[in-house]
């Protein structure tokens, strides 16, 4: 990110999300990042960026996919972990990732974090029914241009899906960040 040629800042800030659900409640996990347009020069300065984006997305997506892998490298050499094999895949798996500007608009930010922060596997208005043993609910269908589908789950498959979206024992669902994200944003766009 110092790089003179885009923002040239050392450091900058970030709030990740971390999803783990598909439309079709199949475990995909995957981070929603919002990354802040302003960040700390070499001297420790505050720089806020003009324009869009701190620098070309392709650029920012191999920094993120770079530093991202490496720190999970490091933390998991120390213990040996099987997912050392998984991480070495990860690295030469080219990354989907979708860079959207939000503006100086904190409310978007904060719409945009809420809908994967403040939600369950599923809702209640997408279950349309359930007989025989089966469930059948609705789901975008995103390789079909993000059509309206529906899907009929046996119901052990049905609750197999959902349970795999139950947060693991320490992990903490924020429910509350809502406004801590409206503050930080304030602080920031003012």
């Amino acid at each position: 990110m110092a790089d003179p040629k885009y923002f040239g800042v050392e450091k900058t800030g970030f709030t990740s999300v971390l999803h783990t659900w598909g439309s079709a409640m199949n475990y995909h996990p995957h981070v929603h990042t919002v990354l802040y347009g302003a960040g700390l020069d070499e001297k420790g300065n505050l720089r806020m960026k003009k324009g869009e984006y701190l620098c070309p997305a392709k650029k920012l997506a191999q920094v993120f996919k770079d530093i991202f892998l490496r720190k999970l490298c490091q933390r998991y050499e120390k213990s040996e972990s099987p997912w050392l094999d998984d991480l070495q895949t990860a690295k030469k798996i080219q990354w989907n990732v979708e860079i959207r500007y939000f503006g100086k608009d904190p409310e978007k930010v904060i719409e945009y974090l809420g809908r994967y922060i403040n939600r369950t596997a599923i809702t209640n208005n997408r279950l349309i029914s359930y007989e025989d043993r089966k469930v059948t609910f609705t789901y975008k269908d995103y390789r079909d241009g993000g059509k309206r589908k529906e899907m009929t789950l046996d119901e052990n498959e049905f609750i197999r899906r959902f349970c795999l979206h139950i947060l693991p024992r320490r992990f903490i669902k924020l429910d509350r960040l809502r406004s801590s994200v409206k503050l930080s944003c304030n602080q920031l766009f003012l």
